[in-house]
């Protein structure tokens, strides 16, 4: 059943923003998007429980167009994780007709193949967004021309004002998935040691998502790079095989100043995620070569460095700069998204005085 929460704002908002309940541990940042989003735009969040598949007796009505709105003005945002979580928003497609517009963001869009197929040229969705540029085409197949890209962020607000810059003792961190030559923290760890770069394992996993999460931010303050590759370069069976992209982590890296030691992923949307200055290019294959890189980079390291990476996202990754799009695309006129985007500016020019 859909579990309704109020946003603290108010309930004046012409838009009311749905996401998913996954019930697993991963994905807090969604989770977190759909939470922000709803309170800036003083939105109803409504989190209905996730599925993946639908039941046949459900396909034909989810192609059928939606019924007259009941509610004239009220729009829908949808957020999801995966492709699949659709099937949980149309599992009582007759819902979506009160809404006179229906936009949906997917983050992990690059699981074109897990695009429900029942969705193919379906009336009930006007807009879809995906997260990188390299996906729009699989996603016209089923959408036509109504596709645009909103990209990965961070709450680099939050990050700013939880975190401020502090003394980063850490030189190299690892988060996540990793290359086989990268993936024994113990081995690594020994390696580093050797050429005087100091190293960290994993984050701590805590006793629910909000400390796990704290665990990651604390680690991510206190470390100048953090060390991340393309999907490509990894053995895990939950990535996608072929279409690169990036993740929370390399966003969530960037907003707390750290530079992204590893591969980028070689698409268009990640080159103009991770600036220049954030990339420290590593060897997937050669750990030895690879952490000579960091030692390198390391040496030149200074704490202006972690300052301009953290300007670049407050400037450019915020989650604010992302809802601003929607805020257009639904003639919201936000007043209190403006201020917060003011904030972001503020706080950018801060840290041109420390």
């Amino acid at each position: 059943m859909a579990r309704l929460v109020h946003s603290e704002v108010g309930l004046q908002s012409t838009l009311d923003v749905i996401s998913v309940g996954y019930g697993m541990r991963g994905w807090g940042p969604i989770t977190q998007l759909a939470k922000l989003a709803a309170d800036i735009f003083s939105s109803d969040l409504t989190v209905v429980p996730g599925r993946q598949s639908l039941p046949r007796h459900f396909w034909v009505r989810s192609g059928m167009p939606r019924s007259i709105s009941r509610e004239r003005g009220k729009n829908a945002l949808l957020i999801v994780g995966v492709p699949g979580q659709l099937y949980a928003l149309l599992e009582n497609p007759l819902w979506l007709g009160k809404y006179d517009h229906v936009a949906v963001w997917v983050i992990d869009s690059f699981w074109n193949e897990r695009i429900p197929k029942v969705l193919r040229g379906t009336r009930r969705i006007d807009w879809i967004w995906v997260t990188d540029s390299n996906d729009v085409a699989d996603w016209q197949k089923f959408f036509g021309s109504r596709v645009g890209v909103l990209p990965w962020g961070a709450d680099t607000k939050a990050i700013t004002s939880d975190y401020p810059l502090c003394s980063k003792n850490i030189d190299l961190l690892r988060i996540g998935r990793q290359p086989i030559a990268y993936e024994d923290d113990e081995l690594t760890q020994a390696d580093a040691s050797k050429l005087g770069v100091l190293f960290a394992g994993r984050p701590s996993f805590g006793s629910n998502e909000d400390e796990s999460n704290q665990n990651l931010h604390s680690a991510l303050s206190e470390s100048k790079s953090v060390l991340a590759f393309s999907n490509i370069y990894d053995t895990t069976t939950y990535t996608h095989p072929t279409k690169e992209y990036v993740t929370g982590r390399w966003m969530d890296s960037l907003a707390h100043g750290a530079a992204v030691a590893g591969v980028l992923p070689n698409t268009e949307t990640a080159r103009s995620l991770v600036p220049p200055i954030g990339r420290i290019p590593l060897d997937p294959r050669d750990r030895g070569n690879g952490l000579r890189s960091v030692r390198e980079w390391v040496q030149d390291w200074q704490v202006e460095t972690s300052i301009e990476i953290r300007k670049f996202a407050i400037e450019n990754l915020d989650w604010r700069h992302r809802l601003s799009a929607v805020d257009r695309h639904f003639g919201l006129h936000s007043d209190r998204l403006a201020n917060e985007v003011l904030e972001l500016e503020r706080i950018s020019e801060n840290l041109d005085i420390r």
